[in-house]
């Protein structure tokens, strides 16, 4: 757990970045990298669903704290721009996790103006 924070600490180094990224993979596995979740099957730190996703940045993706860390911190900035973008998405949906299945809309968004 805390081999795991310090090795996101060292690759994120901005302060707000960092405790976004912190808050989410607490939240998400509490920092364990072999969590799994028993019913969809999410995997390590960030529970990637399915966890092999975490292959694309490095064959050691079950094992490696490190490479689960790129894998998300990869995700999350491609996906939301920053993990502080994805901890407020979490926030404003709680009941989802950050690693939601992406959505396409053949029309105009439910929400948009």
């Amino acid at each position: 757990t805390s081999s795991a924070q310090s090795i996101a600490h060292q690759m994120i180094p901005d302060a707000a970045q960092f405790t976004a990224f912190s808050k989410i993979v607490e939240h998400e596995s509490g920092w364990n990298a072999s969590a799994t979740n028993s019913s969809s099957g999410a995997y390590g730190l960030v529970q990637a669903l399915p966890g092999s996703k975490m292959a694309s940045a490095g064959a050691d993706w079950k094992t490696n704290p490190k490479t689960q860390i790129k894998w998300g911190l990869d995700y999350m900035n491609s996906r939301y721009g920053s993990p502080a973008v994805a901890r407020w998405r979490t926030r404003l949906h709680p009941h989802r996790t950050i690693l939601p299945p992406k959505r396409s809309y053949r029309s105009t968004p439910p929400c948009s103006g």
